[in-house]
């Protein structure tokens, strides 16, 4: 792949000045990229190809992208299971899958189910999610048409433990199940269903995996120059915000407090779709694009939507994201 460097200035809101950061494509197009997971352990980064529906594993040593290729319409969520190498949990359509992959062979991995999700709504599928620092896997849904819309308020949150298995529905009805990310501290869940065009956040309570009520704490209605809506999201060691900008060519920086926007790092690929931080340091924001609603003439004109791109040198860094823990007692029954 032909590397090209993008050096972009980001306008800093709160300080008036400019900042120089690199964004790098650092692998080949996929046709709607999702959900980036750096592995800290393998320093390598896992993402989706939505509806492919394809797991990819990128090693940013050699530059190599390996894949697998699952059944059914989507794919929207894969995250290793602590202590477990070569295991993770991947969610796609409604189904929660044991995914057993080494990650160096192409369509060499295999699935097993573990459970499902909204059974009454054939339509619904996995959009976006994570696991909290206690090893809960957070993951929400949608409700998508034939034409790839998104009806309405028919998705939700939920929660599922390693223990029982069992989804808990934890907030619903919502249109566009995306980002979500935890304050340093744990005492925060930050959530977006995109359709509202907000960034939400409730208080948390680690120990029993519970949330209050909901407040908004950034609407993208108050920035009319911003374009798009929040779709993936991530928090960086001084709990601020980042949130890629779908429709809007670029990834925001909130901070998780007051609301203020801090930031903005434009992306040269209309449909940003999430964002992780990786690297040694975790001072590397990794961004995933689309390229799914493109015609063949925008295409042309973005050659790399699609692409993960690498974003350098924006002077904070990230925290390691969190395993799902799956028990060993369970994972013996299954």
């Amino acid at each position: 792949m032909f590397m090209v460097e993008i050096v972009i200035s980001a306008f800093l809101c709160n300080l008036g000045q400019s900042y120089a950061e690199t964004v790098v494509p650092v692998t080949t197009p996929v046709e709607h990229g999702e959900g980036p997971h750096w592995d800290y352990k393998e320093q390598v980064l896992y993402y989706v190809d939505t509806f492919a529906p394809t797991i990819l594993r990128w090693e940013p040593q050699n530059n190599g992208v390996f894949h697998h290729k699952l059944d059914g319409d989507s794919v929207g969520i894969i995250v290793p299971i602590k202590n477990r190498p070569n295991e993770f949990i991947v969610c796609r359509d409604r189904y929660v899958d044991l995914f057993s992959w080494n990650g160096k062979c192409n369509n060499s991995g295999t699935l097993k189910r573990l459970t499902s999700v909204d059974k009454n709504k054939p339509y619904n599928q996995f959009n976006d999610g994570k696991a909290d620092a206690k090893g809960r896997l957070w993951a929400g849904t949608l409700t998508r048409n034939e034409d790839l819309s998104v009806s309405p308020n028919g998705g939700s949150l939920f929660k599922l433990d390693g223990y029982t298995l069992k989804p808990i529905n934890m907030f619903s009805p919502v249109s566009i199940s995306n980002g979500i990310a935890w304050s340093k501290d744990n005492n925060w869940l930050y959530y977006i269903d995109s359709e509202t065009r907000k960034v939400t956040k409730f208080r948390y309570h680690l120990s029993e995996g519970l949330i209050g009520h909901p407040t908004t704490l950034f609407d993208l209605e108050d920035h009319k120059h911003l374009k798009g809506i929040p779709d993936g999201m991530t928090i960086d060691t001084d709990d601020n915000l980042w949130v890629a900008l779908y429709g809007g060519k670029s990834v925001i920086k909130i901070n998780s407090t007051s609301g203020k926007l801090l930031q903005i790092v434009d992306i040269p690929a209309t449909y940003v779709t999430s964002v992780a931080f990786g690297g040694h340091n975790f001072d590397v924001l990794y961004v995933t694009t689309s390229k799914l609603k493109l015609t063949l003439e925008e295409q042309e004109l973005e050659p790399d939507a699609g692409c993960v791109f690498a974003v350098y040198n924006l002077g904070v860094r990230g925290l390691p994201a969190n395993d799902f823990r799956l028990s060993e007692k369970t994972r013996r029954f299954l």
